[in-house]
């Protein structure tokens, strides 16, 4: 089991700037954004000044994709990070492979505590290892 402390973004406003124009992130933390429901999410590097990796969850708390995304130097043309989700947690760059997070891994949900007016709580990382079935 693998712990991640994320600050929340849940109105509009929060969620838009994200990690933008922050220097770094202090390892073992991120930002989770969550919404109402599974859809498809996209997401942008724009104003980042670290590279990161994005973490796409359904509603499920199941990883559906992990993107590694650099730093974008351009001034134009942001690339995209699509997937589907309910939850998105950004976090430093090869986080997920440095604790082997893998697409099919499940999340749970900590409590939400507030910490100098900022609300955060605390995410597990749950390995999913699937047996074997007999084939048909």
């Amino acid at each position: 089991m693998t712990k991640l402390n994320c600050e929340l973004a849940l109105d509009f406003k929060t969620k838009l700037a994200g990690l933008m124009h922050r220097e770094m992130l202090p390892d073992g933390d991120g930002m989770i954004f969550v919404y109402k429901y599974n859809w498809f999410r996209s997401f942008w590097m724009k104003g980042m000044k670290f590279p990161i990796d994005i973490i796409f969850i359904d509603a499920d708390c199941r990883i559906t994709k992990i993107v590694s995304a650099p730093v974008y130097k351009g001034f134009f043309h942001w690339k995209k990070y699509n997937g589907w989700a309910k939850y998105v947690i950004e976090t430093n760059r090869f986080w997920c492979k440095i604790n082997d997070i893998n697409v099919g891994d499940k999340i749970t949900l900590g409590e939400e505590i507030t910490e100098n007016g900022i609300s955060k709580i605390e995410i597990l990382f749950l390995k999913v290892s699937y047996v074997d079935l007999p084939e048909v």
